[in-house]
């Protein structure tokens, strides 16, 4: 019997139990009254039950990266890894999101990446945007293509990706739900987002396992139960090492699979794509979606310009192009503040853009986007006039937390003892939605009428949230 490793028992411990997921899922389409999407939901469970993966692969959720790490891991033996170093590294895809995407090495050289499901999830929403874009200039219909290649901006308005992401991260921020719009495409185009998506996984697990095969340690883990996942390595150029040496795996592994056709010539481009679309969805998911996140990889605008000055010219401006709308969404995607632009159904204009829930649904995201960007005088006078229904105590902490004193505000605001340190705890990453919750639960102790608990909560986690960084 093979003689289990840290990293073994550590990814026990962290794999979800995906049955009890999608029943999860199944539960939530009913309560939102989504019949299509329970529908497809459905569809795909039976059809992945049908498969030919269905023995080999323990789910359909986790199917698809298991086998991108086989690939990967050959690849990488390709290019020069040693196979003993690649053996001993195993990925685990996450519901948890405290990471977007880590590798943490163990004391007895073994080494677990974390991969959290809605950083992939968010993978798949840029892919399916880019190959609208993508299909267009494929097909020779792009509008204005000339234009649009000079002007550097291939990608259509920013503001439609911009909405879309909003409306994700503010779900992800407030319910912790990788819920997203719909985009409507053609069967080109779903081709196209399909292909993306895979080269955008292949990139976010490849840099993590090439952080295991190319020897970069961090804080080597020893190992326990509850053990905080040490972040991604700071160092600049160990980053880029990774970067460089996943991109490289991906560009075989596209190489291997088009041998013999026309489209092998753009292996690179491709590669290049979706390494991209990964690192603007985890720039995303760390700049919007936490309060605290510790040194973990650089911006995607300095992962992007530092990859790129790595590969050929017609590489470089092809990227460039489609890069300049994304870049541009998601950091208008990611900004918190008075300045935001908020998200709204109109943004999306004559875009493809659709969803089955009721539009009620989408007029609270944007109400609740507007309210995690009031500024923290307009907060401050919302809870303290508040007070009237709830007791004075609800405008003295937040009269607290905006002077200075996060830790007596979240104490005044019903969070358990236990809870206000590593909240406070400048040491440890923290998400918005942790906060959140916690603050939605001191509420309920306090006795908090239910329908003004989450507005409370949301208001009382935006303001502590600006004193706890």
């Amino acid at each position: 019997m093979t003689r289990k490793t840290m990293a073994d028992r550590k990814y026990e411990l962290l794999r979800a139990d995906r049955d009890v997921q999608l029943g999860e899922m199944r539960k939530r389409l009913r309560e939102l009254g989504d019949e299509e999407g329970l529908r497809q939901l459905e569809a795909a469970t039976a059809a992945w039950q049908r498969s030919e993966w269905a023995d080999k692969y323990g789910d359909m959720m986790t199917a698809p990266e298991e086998l991108v790490t086989e690939q990967l891991k050959a690849a990488m033996a390709d290019l020069g890894a040693s196979t003993e170093r690649l053996a001993s590294v195993r990925v685990v895809k996450t519901l948890r999101e405290d990471v977007s995407a880590q590798m943490t090495p163990f004391s007895d050289g073994s080494g677990l990446v974390n991969v959290a499901d809605a950083t992939l999830t968010l993978c798949s929403h840029y892919a399916r945007y880019i190959s609208i874009s993508l299909t267009q200039l494929a097909s020779g219909s792009f509008p204005a293509s000339v234009r649009a290649a000079g002007a550097g901006n291939m990608g259509g308005d920013p503001a439609v990706l911009t909405g879309l992401l909003r409306y994700y991260s503010t779900n992800q921020r407030v319910y912790a739900l990788a819920a997203k719009l719909g985009l409507r495409l053609d069967i080109e185009a779903e081709k196209n987002a399909a292909f993306l998506y895979l080269q955008a996984s292949q990139f976010i697990i490849g840099h993590e396992i090439a952080h295991h095969a190319l020897g970069h340690q961090s804080a080597v883990s020893g190992f326990s139960p509850d053990e905080h996942i040490p972040v991604c390595s700071d160092n600049q150029a160990r980053e880029l090492e990774a970067d460089l040496f996943a991109y490289r795996a991906g560009k075989r592994l596209i190489e291997q699979e088009l041998t013999g056709h026309a489209e092998a010539a753009h292996a690179a481009t491709f590669s290049l794509l979706g390494a991209l679309i990964a690192m603007l969805a985890v720039h995303l998911t760390e700049r919007a979606l936490f309060i605290r996140r510790g040194c973990t990889h650089p911006s995607a605008r300095v992962r992007s310009a530092l990859l790129l000055d790595q590969v050929g010219e017609r590489e470089q401006q092809f990227a460039r192009i489609f890069l300049s709308t994304p870049l541009a969404a998601t950091e208008a995607a990611s900004t918190i503040s008075e300045e935001a632009q908020l998200f709204s159904w109109e943004l999306a204009g004559t875009a493809p853009v659709y969803t089955s829930l009721p539009h009620t649904d989408v007029l609270n995201v944007a109400q609740l986007d507007a309210l995690q960007c009031r500024s923290e005088s307009w907060l401050l006078a919302l809870l303290e006039s508040e007070s009237r229904h709830s007791g004075a105590w609800l405008g003295e902490a937040a009269r607290l937390a905006v002077g200075g004193n996060p830790a007596e505000a979240l104490r005044l605001w019903g969070v358990r003892k236990s809870g206000i340190a590593p909240l406070c705890d400048l040491g440890r990453p923290l998400l918005f939605f942790t906060l959140l919750d916690s603050l939605r639960e001191g509420f309920k102790a306090r006795g908090v009428e239910s329908m003004r608990t989450n507005g409370y909560a949301l208001a009382a986690a935006t303001l502590a949230a600006r004193h706890l960084t």
